[in-house]
C-alpha cells in the first residue's frame, strides 16, 4: 500500500481626418468592424466552449480523485481492520494459553501463530512477568539475564489498566530482538490478578512493504498511524519518519472525532502535493491515510486539454491505481484462501496427534462412550454425560440436525464410504461451537447392517470464524469492484494460444456485452466485437506484452450489435505462470466521450484556422499565461520579419519582444495585473518605409477573469496617404498653390501665440493687393487673369525667406507673414517685393502683362486679428495714395 497537488505603447501624434474624409471612410470602417466583430464573436464562442470544458474536466478530475482516494482509504481501513483483528485473536489466544499454565499448549499455540503470519512479518513472541522481566522469547531458547520492559508504554498500560484490551505500541527498538517493531500486547491474568504481558511484535517494514507492493510509485502513498498520530507504517520512506508523530497537516489530526475525511496538502516528508483521504479502522485506535499525487493526476488533465489525443489524468489515475489495488486485493484473497486451507491442514494434523475427542457408538442399542477430550470440548466433565447417542443428539443445533442425520444415514446404509459432518453444538456456557464430526462403521452384521461405529470430534470454531471473515472481506471487495466504472479483470493466454477471463467484474457486460461466466469460459466473444480496423493492432499489442512481459496499454474501437462504435482504453500488467501461460491484471473503460470531445475541439480549431487564413491582416494571440498560441504569416509580412507565424507560437511575452526587436515590439501590450483590468483599444503605428499600420488590441475575458488577449493588425498605408493628400488639398489654394485663407490664418494665430513667449520682435504681417486687377479680367478674360495670379504667387513665393509664409486670402488679395522680423525690416522686404513685381511682367497666353501691387505692413502683436486689421488699413492707405506703394501701420496702434 502507498500513502494516499500591458505596457501600452505611447500613442503617436496622428492628426484626425476631417468630417468629409470620415464620411468617405465610413463604409470601409463598417465592413472592417463587421469582420472584426465576426472574428471576435467566433473567438469568443470558441474560447468560451474550450474553457468551459477545461474547467469542467478539471473539477470532475479533482472530484474523482477525492472520491477514489476515499474509496481506497475505506477499503484499506477494512483490510487493516481484518489484519489487526487476526493479530488480536492471536495475542488473546497466546495470553489465555499462557494464563492456563500449560507450557506445551503455549508453545503449540506460538508455532501456530508463527506459521499463520507471512514470512518477515513476525519479529518476536515474548512474555513478561508481572515485574516486567522478559521470561520467554521465541528468539532465544534461554532468556539468560532477564531483560526488563517495565518502562515500556504497553507494559505500564496493562499493569495499570483495569480492563484487558489490545494495546498497539509506537514503533520501538526491541531489547531482545534488536529490531524495530510495532508491539501488539495483552495482559495475562491468573485468577483475576495481573501476571504479566504477552507481546506479539510485528515488523513495521512488513506493513510498509505490503503497502508498497500495492502502490510502488512513490508519488502515491499510504500511511498507517495511531489515533494520537504516531506513525506505524508508510509505503515509502518510512525510515525517515519512524518514531515521529503526524502534525496538523493531516486532516485526521485536525478532526479527531471524524470517522473519515478529505484534504489536499503538501507532504512534510517529500513535499509532494497530494489529495488525501483518511478512514479510521473500526474497533481499533488506528487511521489509514491514502494520498494520491496531485501533479500526476492533474497534469494529465491539463495535457489532455492542450493536446487532443492526451488522455484524461483522472482516468489514467483511476486505471493505474484502481487496477493495481484491485489486482492486489484479488491476490490477497487468493493468498488468504490458501493460508486458510494450509491452516486447516495444520490444524487437522495437530489434532490427529492427540487433540481429537473420540466417541464409540453401539448402533443397535444407541449406547455411546465419549472420552474426556470430547466432553471438555463442550465444557463438561465426562462423568456429567450420559453414555447415550441421545446426549450427542440433544447438543446438536436444531437447524443442523437434519443434515447430520442424513449424512449418518447414508453411511450406515452403505451408500457413503464414511461419515463426516460440520455442525454446531451447544457448549456448557450456552454458546455454540463448530465441530468437525467424522466416523466409520467398524463392524457390520452378516446382512450388512451396522453394529459398531467409531469417530472423532474436532473443534473447528476458529476455522469457521476465519471463513466467515474471508467471506465478508470477499463480499466487500466485490461491492468495491462493482462501483468502479469499466471492468476490472484478469486475462489469461495459455501456451496453446487460447484465451479467457478467469475474473471479470460486473462491468464487463457494459464494456463488451458479455457476462463474466461467458468470458471465463472463452474470450472469443470479446474479440468478436473489436473493430476490424483495430483487431490486428490489438492482438499484436497483446502478443508483444506477453513476449516482453511489459505493461499493456491500448486504445481501440469496438462495434456493438446495433452498429454503433465505441472507444475503449485498457491498462494491465502481465505475469508469467509456472505453466508457461501469461496472466494479465488490469482495467478497461469507455473513453468514447473523450474522443468525441477531442473531435469537437479539432473541428473548432480547424474553423478558427480557416477564419484566420481568410482574415485580411495579421493576427497574434496570447493565452492567460502570456504565451503565443496563434500567429499567422501575414503578421510577419506586415512587420517585415524573415519568419513565419509558426516560428512565434509557444514564445512567452518577453521572448516575443526579444524576437521582434525594439523597433517592432513597441505596439505590444505588456501583461497587466488582473486587478487593474484590461480595456480594448485601437492604435496606429508607423512601420517604416512610409507604411502605417492599425492595431486593435482585444482582451479575452470571462466574468472578469483574463483568459488571454488578441492583436489584429491591418495595413492602412493607402488610407493614411489619402488622408494626407486630402488635408493638404483642404489647406491649399488650388489655383496658386499657396495656403488658402483658413490655413494662413491658422498659421498667423500660431505665430501670435508664440510671440507671447518670445523676447524681441514678434514679426510682421503684409497685406498685398494687385492694382487694377479687374481690368485684366475685363480686358483679357478670367483665364488670363488666372495666369496673372499664378505669376504673382510664384514671384511672392520666390521672394520669401526660409520660415516666411504666404497665403491667398481671396481674389487678388494676398498676405505674407514674416516671423521674428521688426517693422523697419518688414518695410524694406515689402519694398523689395513691390519692386520685383513691378519689374517682372506676367508672361501669359496673350503676351506679357505688367502689374503692380499695393502693400500694407503691420507689426505682429499678441492678437493676430488686430495685426491683420492694421495691415489691411495700411493697404487701404497705399491704394488711396496712388497704388504701387508700401504703407506701414502706426506702431502706437499696434502697441495698443
Amino acid at each position: 500500500m502507498r500513502e494516499f497537488m500591458s505596457i501600452e505603447p505611447p500613442p503617436d501624434a496622428f492628426d484626425r481626418a476631417g468630417p468629409a474624409a470620415a464620411r468617405r471612410l465610413g463604409p470601409v470602417l463598417r465592413r472592417v468592424a463587421i469582420a472584426v466583430l465576426a472574428l471576435f464573436v467566433a473567438l469568443g464562442v470558441h474560447w468560451s466552449l474550450l474553457l468551459r470544458g477545461h474547467a469542467e474536466q478539471q473539477a470532475n478530475a479533482e472530484a474523482r480523485v477525492h472520491q477514489r482516494s476515499a474509496q481506497l482509504a475505506h477499503a484499506l481501513a477494512l483490510q487493516v481492520g481484518t489484519l489487526v483483528t487476526d493479530i488480536d485473536y492471536m495475542v488473546r489466544t497466546l495470553a489465555d494459553t499462557r494464563a492456563a499454565g500449560s507450557e506445551r499448549e503455549f508453545l503449540r499455540t506460538q508455532r501456530l501463530v508463527e506459521a499463520g503470519l507471512p514470512l518477515g512479518a513476525l519479529v518476536q513472541v515474548a512474555v513478561a512477568d508481572a515485574r516486567g522481566l522478559v521470561v520467554h522469547s521465541n528468539l532465544r531458547d534461554d532468556v539468560g539475564d532477564p531483560v526488563s520492559i517495565g518502562d515500556r508504554a504497553h507494559f505500564v498500560f496493562h499493569a495499570d489498566a483495569g480492563e484487558d484490551r489490545l494495546f498497539i505500541s509506537e514503533p520501538v527498538l526491541g531489547r531482545v530482538s534488536g529490531r524495530w517493531s510495532v508491539q501488539f500486547t495483552r495482559r495475562i491474568e491468573r485468577d483475576g490478578v495481573f501476571d504479566g504481558v504477552v507481546v506479539l511484535s510485528i515488523a513495521p517494514e512488513y506493513l510498509s512493504s505490503s503497502f508498497r507492493d500495492i502502490f510502488p510509485d512513490p508519488g502515491d502513498t499510504v500511511l498507517l498511524a495511531r489515533e494520537d498520530g504516531v506513525y506505524l507504517a508508510r509505503s515509502h520512506r518510512f525510515d525517515e519518519i519512524v518514531g515521529d508523530r503526524a502534525g496538523l497537516t493531516h486532516a485526521f489530526m485536525r478532526a479527531p472525532n471524524a470517522r473519515e475525511g478529505l484534504s489536499r496538502a503538501a507532504s512534510v516528508v517529500d513535499g509532494t502535493d497530494r489529495f488525501y483521504a483518511f478512514h479510521r479502522v473500526d474497533g481499533y485506535p488506528l487511521v489509514v491515510s491514502v494520498g494520491l499525487d496531485a501533479s500526476a493526476e492533474l497534469d494529465t488533465v491539463r495535457d489532455a486539454i492542450a493536446a487532443s489525443r492526451v488522455e484524461n489524468a483522472v482516468a489514467t489515475g483511476v486505471v493505474l491505481l484502481a487496477g493495481v489495488l484491485l489486482a492486489w486485493m484479488f491476490l490477497l484473497r487468493e493468498r488468504n484462501s490458501a493460508a486458510l486451507a494450509d491452516s486447516r491442514e495444520r490444524l487437522e494434523l495437530a489434532l490427529a496427534g492427540g487433540e481429537l475427542g473420540t466417541w464409540d457408538l453401539d448402533v443397535p442399542s444407541g449406547n455411546t462412550r465419549f472420552d474426556e477430550r470430547w466432553a471438555a470440548m463442550l465444557g463438561y466433565r465426562l462423568a456429567e454425560l450420559e453414555e447415550s447417542v441421545a446426549t450427542w443428539e440433544n447438543l446438536v443445533h436444531p437447524d443442523d440436525w437434519p443434515a447430520v442425520d442424513a449424512a449418518l444415514a447414508r453411511h450406515l446404509s452403505g451408500r457413503a464410504a464414511h461419515y463426516e459432518s460440520e455442525h454446531r453444538m451447544r457448549h456448557r456456557d450456552g454458546r455454540w461451537i463448530w465441530v468437525l464430526d467424522r466416523g466409520r462403521v467398524v463392524e457390520r452384521a452378516a446382512d450388512g447392517s451396522a453394529i459398531r461405529m467409531t469417530g472423532t470430534h474436532a473443534d473447528i470454531t476458529s476455522r469457521k470464524l476465519a471463513e466467515a471473515a474471508i467471506a465478508e472481506s470477499r463480499e466487500r471487495l466485490e461491492k468495491l469492484v462493482a462501483e468502479v466504472p469499466g471492468v476490472v479483470y484478469q486475462f489469461l493466454m495459455r501456451p496453446d494460444g487460447s484465451t479467457c477471463f478467469p475474473y471479470a467484474s460486473p462491468g464487463i457486460r457494459a464494456v463488451y456485452g458479455v457476462d463474466a461466466a461467458q468470458a471465463a469460459a472463452s474470450a472469443e466473444k470479446v474479440f468478436e466485437i473489436i473493430h476490424p480496423d483495430d483487431f490486428e493492432r490489438v492482438t499484436a499489442s497483446i502478443r508483444e506484452s506477453a513476449e516482453r512481459l511489459a505493461p499493456w496499454r491500448c486504445e481501440y474501437r469496438v462495434r456493438d450489435a446495433d452498429g454503433s462504435v465505441r472507444w475503449l482504453l485498457g491498462h494491465s500488467n502481465p505475469q508469467r505462470l509456472a505453466s508457461g501461460a501469461t496472466l494479465w491484471h488490469g482495467y478497461i473503460y469507455d473513453v468514447t466521450e473523450q474522443h468525441l470531445a477531442a473531435a469537437e475541439l479539432e473541428v473548432g480549431r480547424q474553423r478558427l484556422m480557416t477564419l484566420l487564413e481568410r482574415f485580411p491582416g495579421g493576427v497574434l494571440m496570447e493565452d492567460a499565461r502570456d504565451v503565443v498560441v496563434i500567429a499567422n504569416d501575414t503578421l510577419c509580412e506586415l512587420f517585415g520579419l524573415s519568419l513565419v507565424g509558426a516560428d512565434l507560437i509557444g514564445l512567452g511575452h518577453a521572448e516575443l519582444v526579444v524576437r521582434l526587436g525594439p523597433e517592432r515590439s513597441g505596439w505590444l501590450h505588456e501583461p497587466e495585473s488582473a486587478a487593474r483590468g484590461e480595456q480594448r483599444r485601437t492604435i496606429e503605428i508607423a512601420a517604416g518605409a512610409g507604411h502605417a499600420l492599425e492595431v486593435d488590441w482585444v482582451p479575452i475575458l470571462r466574468e472578469g477573469e483574463r483568459l488571454g488577449r488578441v492583436w489584429l493588425v491591418r495595413d492602412i498605408s493607402e488610407r493614411k496617404q489619402r488622408e494626407v493628400a486630402l488635408e493638404k488639398l483642404a489647406a491649399t489654394d488650388t489655383l496658386t498653390g499657396l495656403p488658402n485663407r483658413r490655413s494662413f490664418l491658422s498659421r498667423l494665430s500660431e505665430a501670435a501665440r508664440d510671440a507671447r513667449h518670445r523676447a524681441g520682435a514678434a514679426g510682421v504681417v503684409m497685406m498685398l493687393d494687385i492694382d487694377h486687377f479687374k481690368r485684366v479680367n475685363d480686358t483679357w478674360g478670367h483665364a488670363v487673369g488666372d495666369e496673372v495670379l499664378q505669376h504673382f504667387a510664384e514671384v511672392v513665393r520666390q521672394s520669401l525667406r526660409r520660415g516666411d509664409a504666404a497665403g491667398r486670402l481671396g481674389g487678388e488679395e494676398f498676405a505674407v507673414l514674416l516671423p521674428g522680423t521688426g517693422a523697419e525690416d518688414g518695410r524694406v522686404l515689402a519694398e523689395r517685393l513691390r519692386e520685383r513685381i513691378e519689374t517682372q511682367p506676367a508672361v501669359t497666353s496673350v503676351g506679357e502683362i505688367a502689374i503692380t501691387v499695393s502693400i500694407g505692413v503691420a507689426a505682429l502683436g499678441k492678437r493676430a486679428e488686430q495685426a491683420l486689421e492694421l495691415a489691411d488699413g495700411a493697404l487701404y492707405r497705399a491704394k488711396s495714395s496712388g497704388r504701387n506703394r508700401v504703407c506701414v501701420a502706426d506702431a502706437t496702434a499696434v502697441a495698443q
